[in-house]
């Protein structure tokens, strides 16, 4: 069996661990990593006190979101791009490809742009008072 052909059949033939763990692992790290750097930011955040972390709860449901929009852009162009090589057309596996990227790189500019006009009155929708200390520091960090 050639490498190539051992490459395709490895995720579609034998037992179903391989491919769970193969395909799981990384999105599985990629969370770890996150929860990581939020114990770490709460860790050195509540060094200063209880309002900058309290700005840190604040923030942070509008931070998941900007994160999950960007997980399912990921996932939803790492499904398109696999029906295409499953298809063997590598024509539209790049075309795809270059699609999701823009696509993904249009909305991250849109986000931001929004995110940077609508962050103070997001925050206080959430539950924050526009002029407090609070309020300040969860428009700074978000």
């Amino acid at each position: 069996m050639t490498d190539a052909s051992n490459r395709s059949t490895r995720f579609t033939e034998g037992a179903l661990a391989w491919p769970l763990l193969a395909l799981a692992g990384p999105l599985m790290a990629t969370q770890l990593l996150q929860v990581v750097y939020n114990l770490t930011d709460t860790f050195w955040v509540g060094q200063l006190g209880t309002e900058p972390v309290t700005a840190l709860s604040f923030s942070w449901p509008i931070i998941f979101l900007v994160v999950s929009v960007g997980g399912g852009m990921t996932t939803a162009g790492t499904i398109l791009v696999s029906q295409h090589v499953g298809a063997g057309d590598d024509d539209r596996v790049t075309h795809v490809a270059g699609q999701t990227l823009g696509f993904a790189l249009s909305i991250a500019v849109a986000g931001a742009a929004l995110g940077t006009v609508f962050t103070p009155q997001l925050l206080a929708a959430i539950g924050t008072t526009p002029g407090t200390t609070v309020h300040g520091l969860a428009v700074t960090y978000t």
